[in-house]
């Protein structure tokens, strides 16, 4: 009988410890990505050495827009980079006097960009169906679609739009420390 008491108090603790690893594992694989900024190039929007959390749901059921702040797989840098979506499919997007120009109409980036910051570039670009043109908020100091060989990213690379950040990373605040 007391075995049976004992093997029954086990298997409550580990369930007790199984369930709340589950579901962070869930959380954290399927639902919230969390990322260490690792260079300037979306200040201020994202300050280098924050902890910052992207909705990987986000976009199951609802398509990116411009002016979203995403986490991307980059082919070309091999890396997870966070930027903003400045074009969508479809869009013809340019560059006069330090300004974006999308199909036309001179862009309003006040709500993210300082007045005095340029945008500077020779190209044009014509994103295809499917794609995005992303660019950093740091525009004199971000390498974006401006300067990549392929400057569009296709869908299935955005893997989760911005929700916030914490002003703490255990990279820069504790490893760096010791």
């Amino acid at each position: 009988m007391k075995t049976i008491e004992i093997n029954k108090k086990m298997v409550i603790d580990v369930v007790e410890l199984l369930i709340p690893i589950l579901v962070a594992w869930i959380l954290f694989s399927q639902i919230i990505m969390i990322a260490v900024v690792q260079s300037g190039s979306m200040e201020p929007t994202l300050m280098t050495g924050n902890t910052v959390f992207y909705n990987r749901l986000a976009y199951k059921n609802n398509a990116p827009q411009r002016g979203d702040v995403v986490i991307m797989w980059s082919d070309e840098t091999n890396c997870l980079l966070g930027k903003r979506i400045i074009g969508v499919g479809g869009d013809k997007v340019e560059f006069i006097d330090g300004q974006v120009v999308i199909n036309g109409h001179f862009t309003d980036e006040s709500q993210y960009l300082a007045n005095d910051i340029e945008t500077n570039c020779n190209k044009v670009f014509n994103v295809p169906e499917g794609c995005y043109l992303m660019l950093g908020d740091n525009r004199e100091n971000s390498l974006d679609a401006r300067f990549w060989q392929n400057p569009y990213i296709p869908f299935e690379n955005i893997k989760g739009r911005y929700m916030g950040q914490i002003d703490f990373s255990i990279q820069y605040d504790i490893l760096h420390n010791y």
